[in-house]
């Protein structure tokens, strides 16, 4: 939006920038140098989960790579399974296990950009839409599910879609 913006006399203008659970306030910033009135409106707000402790299992989980994908439909989704995991030690070894074993699925390139600064490469279709993420894992990661259903073994993790369940090693 600056890019197509940026160059224009802006003055007068009324501009509304949607926050998506993340400030924009050096966009915003932008626009008002430009001469714009920007109103930022937050569409949602992302706070701490009352219990930690499943997003605490599932860095865990990351870390010890019995997951095979994660799926994500938001940066600040990201942000904070990076704290938790700065929090509980595990930094590293989560970063370690995307950038190796295990699948950052995200939902466009905005979440996905999350990944950047940590080094971890992310898949996102090509339209930003949570069933064409939902299906990425099982089109990407595993392989094609049996034509009839299967039970798991206990101790094992699934990354499940309506076509495809594929299982790790037992723990």
């Amino acid at each position: 939006m600056l890019g197509h913006l940026r160059g224009r006399d802006l003055e007068g203008r009324r501009i509304v920038v949607q926050e998506h659970g993340q400030s924009l306030s050096m966009a915003a910033h932008a626009l008002r140098r430009l001469g714009a009135d920007v109103t930022t409106v937050a569409v949602y707000r992302v706070e701490g989960a009352a219990d930690p402790e499943p997003m605490f299992g599932l860095i865990e989980q990351i870390a010890e790579r019995t997951v095979h994908a994660v799926t994500f439909t938001a940066a600040p989704a990201i942000a904070a399974m990076m704290q938790a995991a700065t929090s509980t030690g595990h930094r590293d070894e989560v970063v370690t296990a995307f950038q190796a074993d295990v699948v950052a699925s995200c939902v466009g390139p905005v979440t996905a950009a999350a990944f950047e600064m940590w080094g971890v490469p992310s898949i996102y279709p090509e339209r930003s839409r949570l069933a064409a993420m939902v299906k990425q894992p099982g089109d990407r990661a595993c392989p094609p599910a049996p034509p009839a259903p299967r039970s798991r073994s206990p101790g094992t993790r699934c990354c499940c879609t309506a076509t495809t369940c594929c299982s790790t090693a037992p723990r």
